[in-house]
């Protein structure tokens, strides 16, 4: 599954690119919009950049309230605070993975204009539960997908069942280009005005002026386009080579004591971005701090994450506590692999998983 920058380039038969065309991400986004099957697909520099145009396509604009899950990283809530709205943090639901719809109910208010559901490493939780709550109060759906590329939920893709939804591409993705993302979504209205907001507004929605809204310059580089291309076009290789790799590390963990598979809720697929286990240890989070610092990258213990509403960035946010998405959070290992890790590497992670969570439930 190894793949060199070159052997990209050529599969496209790129040359250095013309800096007014923009053939290669014309043609992504045609060949994105197919694989997932919407109407439109824009192709920006990030994960970050996709949800900030796909908010300000929707206008949301500043003193707005933007109802997001607690259960999400910096790069979630960011786009929000660039706008000047203000997020609302949503707690989880029983399972950890979907949202709490009462608690969705209790904190709607007037400034309330969308929802930002985010699939937070790679899984959807009822998604289609939350659309149709969120069409019954009359407010719009975002789908922050960027761990989620290939993840389902009733054989749909996540990022097709709200109004938007915002991928990734950066290398950490199954899909990748090294940088980058895209937003999905059928209504061609929006994706105007997502193509507006990357680019300075310099290419308005139809019947519009050039330049008389803020853009930005979120565009995605040709290059870059025609590696995401590539990758596209095997990406239902790549989404089975990390299930195997997920099916390989859970089943050597079988047997190890208080770590056990995070279960799918009924109708989701998940994409496997990340192998992600429950872990029924004491402190639960210095574990995966553990583990870490003896070499299995994991989401918690290498990158600090932690429920949105316990960042110090957006304490002045958190008026209560999310406290399902806290303990969900905190209690999984997500483990982080990479498209290279042979089954000998993976026998050496599940090896040191279960050495420590032994040692870890003995001390």
């Amino acid at each position: 599954m190894t793949i060199t920058l070159p052997d990209a380039l050529a599969a496209v038969s790129i040359r250095m690119p013309d800096p007014w065309s923009t053939n290669q991400v014309e043609q992504y986004e045609r060949e994105l919009a197919q694989h997932f099957g919407t109407a439109e697909a824009v192709a920006v520099a990030s994960g970050t950049a996709a949800l900030h145009c796909a908010l300000m396509a929707l206008g949301v604009k500043k003193n707005d309230e933007i109802l997001v899950s607690a259960a999400a990283t910096p790069s979630s809530i960011a786009p929000i605070l660039y706008l000047g709205a203000s997020p609302v943090f949503v707690d989880s639901g029983t399972g950890g993975i979907s949202l709490d719809l009462q608690d969705v109910a209790a904190k709607i208010t007037e400034r309330t204009r969308a929802i930002v559901a985010v699939h937070l490493w790679g899984r959807t939780g009822d998604v289609v539960r939350l659309v149709e709550f969120a069409g019954s109060h009359g407010l719009k759906v975002v789908e922050d997908a960027r761990d989620a590329v290939g993840s389902r939920f009733d054989d749909q893709y996540a990022g097709t069942f709200g109004e938007l939804g915002c991928m990734s591409t950066s290398d950490r993705q199954i899909l990748w280009s090294g940088q980058g993302g895209f937003v999905l979504t059928d209504d061609e209205n929006l994706a105007h005005r997502c193509r507006a907001a990357r680019s300075h507004w310099q290419t308005p929605p139809p019947g519009h002026q050039p330049q008389v809204e803020l853009g930005h310059n979120y565009a995605l580089a040709e290059p870059l386009a025609a590696i995401a291309r590539f990758n596209l076009s095997r990406l239902d290789a790549l989404l089975s080579h990390r299930a195997r790799q997920s099916a390989l590390l859970t089943e050597l963990l079988v047997d190890t004591p208080h770590i056990r598979p995070t279960e799918s809720v009924r109708f989701e697929d998940p994409n496997h971005q990340y192998p992600l286990f429950r872990l029924e240890l004491p402190r639960p989070r210095q574990f995966s701090a553990r583990l870490a610092s003896v070499g299995v990258l994991n989401c918690v213990g290498s990158f600090l994450t932690v429920a949105a509403d316990q960042a110090p960035l957006f304490g002045r946010y958190a008026n209560d506590g999310c406290l399902r998405a806290r303990n969900y959070i905190d209690s999984r290992l997500a483990v982080i692999l990479t498209q290279q890790d042979t089954d000998d590497r993976i026998r050496q992670i599940a090896s040191v998983i279960d050495k420590e969570a032994r040692t870890w439930t003995s001390a």
